[in-house]
């Protein structure tokens, strides 16, 4: 088990925000906007209710650990051993492809926005290397990192929003009629995917501290910041763009920034942005190989260790490089072209993905609530 209190509730709140903007830059305004259209931006506000009912059932599951336990002891207290194992590995499993696939669509997006004669195994390799160091080194070196990149990502993005925000037009965003409700509960699926699935990952971490006796007060105060931001990601860019342009462009937020100008001076500050975002692809590659790894560790008979040589195969630490390779021959091997990606990223991933996290979840604790395992 992962040694009690070696990361605290505020720095893994700090990991799931940072972890989060990645997939929300990638989903939130193009996704929503082709399913709500101009009133997209309430699709934030329609997820709310549901991204609560979720940090409810996670705080209730939670609640049922022992001192040391995360998410993968619990499914196998839950279910037993061999069925616990099995949800705890198909979960693993599933973050392997998913890092792969994240992997992928990032280097993606440094071609479509930055580079666009680079080849995508540069940075996938690249991040890669980066996310197997992280996986190699200790597990609380990423939420610090976390910590000290989220007030610097969401102040440098909130800037960007707001001078968005001055080229605006509030005609793109209203009028909103009832005809809108079905389309906005609709748009609010991809942000209770992109939120749920952070909150659903941070569980396997949540060994690392103690049981925090107020978790759903402490996680609704924090859904406070991503849904603001979220909310403003999607009017500052349909009130630019409209909701039917945004709806066609592979990365709105990108091509909006490219119009952002600081003090009216002609220096755009796409290059800052594009770099700071290597701070969330590398937090949420981290946090990804860090679990999958862990977990398939555990599954296996070994107890992982803290302090261990980088280099070191001690301990089932061979593992870890088996699930570093695993992501990028999925990464490499993937999406041969942006088609087969856009496909992958709207339909394939987020389907799977909510499968996994609304549905075999909440069979696990059932299933452990009537045999009285938890």
């Amino acid at each position: 088990m992962t040694k009690p209190d070696q990361y605290g509730h505020s720095r893994l709140r700090s990991l799931c925000s940072v972890a989060l903007l990645a997939p929300a830059l990638r989903l939130i305004p193009a996704q929503t906007a082709r399913l709500a259209g101009d009133a997209c931006w309430l699709s934030i506000l329609a997820a709310v209710p549901a991204i609560l009912l979720d940090i409810w059932f996670l705080s209730a599951f939670m609640k049922c650990r022992a001192p040391g336990e995360g998410m993968s002891e619990l499914l196998a207290r839950a279910m037993g051993p061999a069925a616990g194992g099995a949800a705890a590995g198909a979960f693993s499993l599933w973050l392997l492809f998913y890092c792969g696939f994240i992997l992928r669509s990032g280097a993606d997006r440094f071609i479509s926005t930055v580079y666009p004669s680079s080849r995508p195994w540069v940075f996938s390799a690249v991040m890669l290397f980066l996310g197997l160091l992280a996986a190699l080194g200790p597990e609380k070196t990423v939420s610090g990192t976390a910590t000290v990149f989220r007030p610097l990502l969401f102040w440098v993005l909130g800037l960007v929003l707001v001078l968005a925000f001055t080229t605006a037009s509030a005609k793109n965003l209203t009028p909103v009629t009832v005809s809108d409700a079905l389309p906005v509960l609709k748009g609010a699926v991809p942000v209770l995917d992109v939120t749920g699935s952070v909150l659903t990952n941070v569980c396997f971490l949540e060994g690392g501290t103690e049981k925090e006796p107020r978790r759903f007060s402490a996680w609704a105060q924090w859904l406070i910041l991503p849904a603001a931001f979220m909310l403003a990601l999607c009017a500052a860019t349909v009130g630019n763009f409209g909701g039917g342009l945004t709806a066609t462009m592979n990365y709105p937020f990108f091509a909006m920034i490219r119009n952002v100008r600081i003090f009216r001076s002609v220096e755009r500050i796409e290059a800052l942005v594009v770099a700071l975002w290597v701070a969330p692809d590398y937090i949420l590659v981290s946090m990804l190989l860090i679990i999958a790894s862990r977990t398939l560790m555990k599954l296996a008979g070994y107890v992982p260790r803290e302090g261990m040589k980088l280099t070191s195969m001690a301990n089932g630490r061979y593992i870890i490089w088996l699930c570093v390779l695993a992501a990028g021959a999925v990464s490499l091997f993937l999406a041969p072209d942006a088609f087969t990606l856009k496909f992958l990223s709207e339909k394939v991933i987020p389907g799977l993905n909510m499968a996994l996290i609304f549905v075999l979840l909440p069979l696990c604790f059932a299933a452990g609530k009537l045999r009285k395992t938890i």
